[in-house]
């Protein structure tokens, strides 16, 4: 029996072993193209503005070079076995053909190299190109939509795409990942050169669009491009169901409060309007990781100089620090973080510069020629008042008209308040108002003076028709005579 106990307690220790890393999984990493030539996609950048002739200066196949060792060093810290389809950006074949500068292997002959090591997961590690504002997660394998040639390949492929989308330091066009056949994206049945030969389960993984201005300046950050292949990690750790390391990363950006990209004057730098890349990335900020109390000091580090504003620290125990963030002209500012295992924290910092001084809101009436600012600086000034016929209920919309408040709330109801007192007047009338919940959505006021209000109502659309799944959902508009009468039906759609 005793013989038999040990037995089972080396199984247990074999079990768990394997359990918490990678050991005795073999991964194939193809960074994708390679070289700096006419396949390797150079794009424009503000320090490095001319394409195709710079190595210095933004290419696709550096980018993924440097996310694909970044993850290799991270598998193999954890046990995994890893081959790599390669190690530099200036060397390899394409085609079949040698170049002179440099350039990718055959893809043929990357795939039968998987094929041949028989491993358990193949990933192809690229970015996007659309030549606009564009920027989403598109990951691709091998087959149509939902009909893999390797079965294990969309499952695959469906477990990175949750974990790769949650990044916040980039602005997404769409919140989630958008997975997909070559074949279907494609419209033909060859698809992908990379992944025709796979017999192994694989797939390519267009990271994020690099010819979104944003996001281009962003991959050029060697911090930057390591998260990503940070969350890959995170992606094989959940398929193999192994636990992840317990330390954690603290990551983020620090981009000017008060100043838009454009005072670089650069056309080029164009971002998606009212998003976090409005704001001018800060080359040269000092960053330093202090104790949760701010008295000791961990770790330095600095914002390169590829306006992307991007910083982080790794390997972190979990538990309370403050972020310290200072540079030359701009407001010092420190902020706390909690580092939580196996995860990244993120932290998005805004320094306003300070030689900007913002004027008071221009008066109505101006001289010819007055243009407004695209932005003021405004200040709490004076106290909160929390009249009782509020009772701390959530205001949605305040509306004045003729000295009077109308004050809609999310209970909902609108009450009627004197403008110089803040003392109730009344409620309006809600009787026949028809809808979910809450029955009021918004109010307005016409420019004749009549309140109005719709209602909130969830209309489903089928989406072949498309139609209404349900017939009887209408939206409605609601208007009221005075302050004394009962809505009316205006009209519905």
């Amino acid at each position: 029996m005793k013989k038999f106990t040990l037995f089972i307690f080396a199984l247990l220790a074999v079990f768990f072993a394997q359990a918490t890393d990678l050991t005795g999984v073999k991964i194939y990493i193809n960074p994708g193209h390679g070289g700096y030539n006419s396949n390797d996609r150079s794009i424009w950048t503000i320090p490095v503005p001319e394409t195709w002739s710079n190595p210095a200066g933004y290419w696709e196949s550096k980018s993924n070079l440097v996310k694909g060792l970044a993850l290799k060093k991270i598998l193999e810290s954890a046990g995994a076995t890893v081959i790599i389809s390669r190690t530099e950006n200036t060397s390899g074949i394409r085609d079949g053909a040698q170049y002179a500068g440099g350039g990718d292997r055959d893809l043929t002959e990357i795939a039968e190299e998987a094929n041949a090591n028989n491993v358990d997961h193949f990933l192809s590690i690229h970015s996007n190109a659309l030549n606009t504002t564009t920027n989403y997660l598109l990951l691709l394998y091998h087959g149509y939509d939902g009909s893999p040639t390797v079965a294990a390949s969309l499952p695959m492929a469906q477990s990175s795409g949750q974990i790769q989308i949650d990044n916040p330091l980039t602005v997404w066009t769409s919140s989630n990942p958008i997975l997909h056949g070559d074949f279907t994206f494609y419209g033909d049945n060859s698809g992908l050169g990379v992944l025709r030969p796979l017999t192994v389960p694989g797939f390519l993984s267009e990271g994020s669009f690099h010819d979104y201005p944003p996001e281009t300046h962003r991959l050029c950050s060697n911090d930057y491009c390591k998260l990503e292949a940070m969350r890959m990690f995170k992606h094989f750790t959940n398929y193999f169901q192994r636990d992840m390391p317990q330390t954690g990363t603290i990551a983020g950006f620090v981009k000017s409060g008060n100043e838009l990209v454009d005072v670089l004057n650069e056309p080029k730098f164009t971002y998606k309007s009212g998003s976090d890349d409005q704001w001018l990335p800060l080359n040269g900020v000092t960053v330093k990781l202090l104790s949760a109390d701010g008295s000791t000091e961990i770790a330095t580090t600095t914002t390169d100089n590829w306006y992307n504003g991007i910083f982080a620290f790794y390997d972190l125990a979990s538990g309370n620090y403050k972020l310290s963030f200072s540079l030359s002209n701009y407001e010092t500012k420190t902020v706390d973080v909690t580092v939580t295992p196996s995860e990244i924290t993120y932290a998005k910092t805004f320094l306003k510069n300070v030689n900007i001084v913002i004027p008071d809101y221009p008066e109505p009436e101006q001289g010819e020629g007055a243009t407004a600012l695209s932005n003021y600086d405004f200040s709490a000034d004076g106290t909160a008042t929390n009249p009782a016929w509020l009772s701390n209920a959530n205001i949605k919309r305040v509306l004045y008209r003729n000295d009077k408040l109308y004050v809609l709330t999310k209970d909902p109801k609108i009450f009627i308040v004197n403008a110089i007192t803040l003392d109730s007047i009344g409620e309006m009338s809600l009787t026949g108002i028809e809808g979910g919940s809450p029955i009021v959505s918004d109010i307005a006021f016409t420019a004749d003076g009549y309140l109005l209000a719709c209602n909130k109502e969830t209309i489903v659309l089928d989406t072949e028709t498309p139609q209404p799944t349900d017939p009887s959902a209408q939206f409605k508009v609601y208007r009221w005579n005075d302050d004394n009468a009962a809505p009316a039906l205006l009209f519905q759609s």
